[in-house]
């Protein structure tokens, strides 16, 4: 299989199933991707805000490289939807 994203236990390119390319599931592009990733809402100290807003907050850079990872695998209308909790 080709490279394949993990983020705790899933694989982005295995659980891909709709797409109905003829190289295989691993080269699908998700068109709900997150591409606006400071829409996404994040549950932090009691407080809910957009990602931009936590992000100047925070001094980790993995912490930044997560987040995004989460966004790209749930995608953009599920992470404005949905609260990403961080403690």
């Amino acid at each position: 299989m080709a490279s394949v994203v993990e983020y705790k236990g899933l694989r982005a390119g295995y659980h891909c199933g709709y797409c109905d390319s003829k190289e295989g599931k691993a080269s699908c592009v998700d068109e709900d991707r997150s591409t606006e990733p400071d829409r996404l809402q994040v549950f932090h100290k009691r407080a809910i805000m957009p990602y931009g807003v936590y992000k100047k907050q925070q001094k980790d850079p993995s912490e930044e490289a997560a987040v995004l990872q989460y966004a790209s695998l749930v995608g953009q209308k599920c992470s404005e939807r949905m609260l990403l909790f961080r403690n």
